[in-house]
């Protein structure tokens, strides 16, 4: 092959090759240029699934996703090219709650120092610091205790008596009234009435004796304590 021939081939391959290396180029770039913008919907499951965490809110604004993830360490702000899918900024914005105990370990810290069935625990957080509220009851006490969640510590324990229950008095029945009245005098019974007296309420038994005498017989309604008051001839 002469001279001139290798010299043609050469500026013919040049152009090629740099033509070549354009559409390499090209590609590449459009790959990147013309891909879909990311959804909000995309967006928020990679956010969650690359922190392990859960968004609270999101909002775009010149093509930026700007949105709020909570993880267990706090909430973070973080923001997002809506078209690359980079991640631009993340900042703490809210510290997580110091807690060192759990629940469980909570329930046994309060089962160590009161003795009786765990009616309420509920649990709260204040100055970035989780507190447990309990009540504990047995038949004696109720007790209202605040256990620090990053201590274990009690700091605060008050304790109720609890009232007896009052006595239910109940009437005895207008049978059982006449049964304590046949009890006393036997006979006859004519009529029995429930009155109050002097604040205390009576049945008024009235028995038919065989000979033809009449007995008033008065029964206290809650104790069943008779008394003859009157004989009628």
């Amino acid at each position: 092959m002469s001279k001139k021939m290798r010299r043609r081939l050469g500026m013919i391959a040049v152009p090629l090759l740099l033509l070549l290396l354009a559409v390499i180029v090209w590609q590449l770039l459009g790959v990147s240029n013309f891909r879909e913008p990311l959804s909000e919907a995309e967006v928020k499951q990679m956010a969650e699934e690359r922190f392990n965490g859960k968004m609270t809110d999101i909002e775009l604004a010149n093509n930026i996703y700007d949105m709020t993830i909570k993880l267990e360490t706090g909430k973070y702000r973080i923001k997002i090219d809506r078209s690359s899918g980079d991640v631009l900024e993340i900042i703490r914005t809210e510290k997580a709650p110091i807690q060192k105990f759990s629940e469980e370990e909570i329930r046994g810290i309060i089962q160590k120092e009161q003795t009786g069935e765990i009616k309420k625990l509920k649990k709260r957080i204040d100055n970035q610091v989780v507190y447990y509220d309990a009540i504990v009851e047995n038949s004696k006490n109720k007790t209202s205790m605040t256990i620090n969640g990053e201590t274990g510590e009690v700091i605060k324990t008050k304790e109720e008596k609890k009232q007896p229950p009052k006595e239910v008095t109940k009437n005895i029945t207008e049978a059982e009234a006449i049964e304590i009245a046949l009890d006393t005098v036997h006979g006859k019974v004519d009529d029995v009435e429930l009155e109050s007296s002097e604040g205390q309420l009576y049945y008024f038994v009235e028995i038919e004796l065989d000979d033809d005498r009449e007995a008033n017989i008065q029964i206290h309604a809650i104790t069943g304590e008779a008394k003859i008051i009157e004989w009628d001839e």
